[in-house]
């Protein structure tokens, strides 16, 4: 079993267990090892100390993960659900509507929650 595959191990471990947070199901939903949640985690620290727009953060996680608009849907949805970084959700939220004039439909519960 390589270092991966121990870490979703682990992850899985816990869930059964009834243990699992917001990093867990990205980590598994992305076949993500523990260093790319890290940077994940750096990305999204990075961007909870400043205002940014929408895009930034979306060409952020590009450069870094690879990610897509679509891939965000995903984690954003973990981590608020885990109240997790609701600041730079909330930011994100506000600017994408600010800019294309409404959200996509898999973040209305969200903004309704967070007021946007």
């Amino acid at each position: 079993m390589n270092e991966k595959d121990r870490y979703h191990f682990n992850i899985l471990k816990s869930m059964a267990l009834g243990d699992n947070n917001a990093f867990d199901k990205i980590a598994l939903s992305f076949d993500f090892d523990a260093h790319q949640i890290d940077v994940l985690c750096d990305v999204f620290d990075e961007f909870e100390q400043r205002d940014f727009s929408y895009s930034e953060l979306e060409k952020r996680l590009k450069e870094t993960l690879n990610l897509n608009y679509q891939d965000l849907k995903s984690i954003i949805y973990y981590l608020y659900d885990d109240h997790r970084y609701t600041d730079v959700i909330g930011t994100y939220l506000r600017s994408n509507k600010k800019i294309m004039g409404n959200l996509s439909l898999e973040y209305n519960s969200i903004a309704k929650e967070l007021g946007i």
